[in-house]
């Protein structure tokens, strides 16, 4: 599994890095394509599903639902084998960059945007689009082996202060949200920082999926985030900051947030069904032998 997330304060360039803007694709557009260019081969066939997901006030959306009633607010679970994932979500098979791009650029007309006196798009909740992969692997066609990975690429809201922005009404109220979401994200990460740090002194080393120590249940964005940050996962941070001198304390902000998340590490394996995994032990030690 693969997670990217987009940090800094607002007006920072997150989304233009992770979505692109026209003639300048940004980071989503260019995994597709390198997806879908090396996606075919004669030895495996691959399936690829895509859904896309705003956090806006503490509440789930589906950007990529198209019926005429309102979804309201989805629900995060947590899964025995799977990890966390959200009830309801629309997830959509898709076949080449063409189709993605289209729904990507469906739920992002939909995302919540406004404008402030920091940036007039400002993006005013957390989007997560989610890549999931199925394939198909083996000579054998009547059992190939199936090995399945989700990749997660983050939009964060910007961190943001109302003397800056001068927000009011329902601006500071989405304002107060995206920077509760952001502190407990923070708190996470600090937890996590100190428990890598400590484990590193005594020399032992930390399993993964651990963390129940940390406040994930605080915020549905590090709900969402927990098998990501803790579990089985290869994660990567974005930390976009401003050049102007007044921002000065955002950015000394990003990057100890960033300098923090250095010092975590996570266990990323490959995900196959128990069975699958067995029976290609198995012939591997039947190679060995021969």
């Amino acid at each position: 599994n693969n997670c990217l997330v987009a940090y800094g304060q607002t007006g920072s360039g997150k989304s233009h890095s992770v979505l692109g803007y026209d003639e300048e694709p940004g980071i989503i557009p260019r995994i597709l394509g390198s997806l879908f260019s090396g996606r075919v081969q004669k030895e495996h066939v691959a399936h690829v599903w895509v859904s896309f997901l705003e956090i806006y006030n503490e509440s789930v959306k589906d950007l990529l639902y198209a019926g005429k009633e309102e979804h309201g607010d989805l629900a995060v679970r947590d899964h025995p084998k799977f990890g966390t994932f959200v009830v309801g979500l629309t997830e959509a098979m898709v076949q080449s960059v063409k189709e993605v791009q289209r729904l990507m650029d469906y739920g992002t007309k939909r995302r919540v945007v406004g404008a402030t006196n920091m940036n007039a798009n400002s993006s005013r909740s957390h989007a997560v689009f989610c890549l999931r992969l199925e394939v198909h692997k083996g000579e054998d066609t009547e059992r190939p082996v199936v090995m399945f990975s989700k990749t997660l690429l983050v939009d964060l809201a910007g961190s943001e202060r109302q003397s800056k922005t001068e927000a009011a009404g329902a601006r500071l109220k989405e304002g107060c949200a995206i920077n509760r979401s952001l502190s407990v994200l923070a708190m996470v990460i600090r937890s996590l920082a100190d428990l890598a740090s400590t484990e590193k002194k005594k020399g032992g080393g930390r399993q993964a999926g651990g963390g129940d120590f940390a406040p994930f249940r605080s915020s549905k964005l590090t709900y969402l985030l927990r098998d990501s940050l803790v579990g089985n996962s290869k994660t990567a941070l974005i930390a976009a900051i401003s050049p102007a001198a007044s921002n000065a304390p955002e950015t000394l902000s990003t990057l100890r947030f960033a300098a923090s998340v250095k010092t975590i590490k996570t266990a990323a394996k490959v995900n196959m069904d128990s069975k699958d995994k067995l029976v290609l032990e198995l012939k591997q030690q039947i190679a060995l032998l021969k």
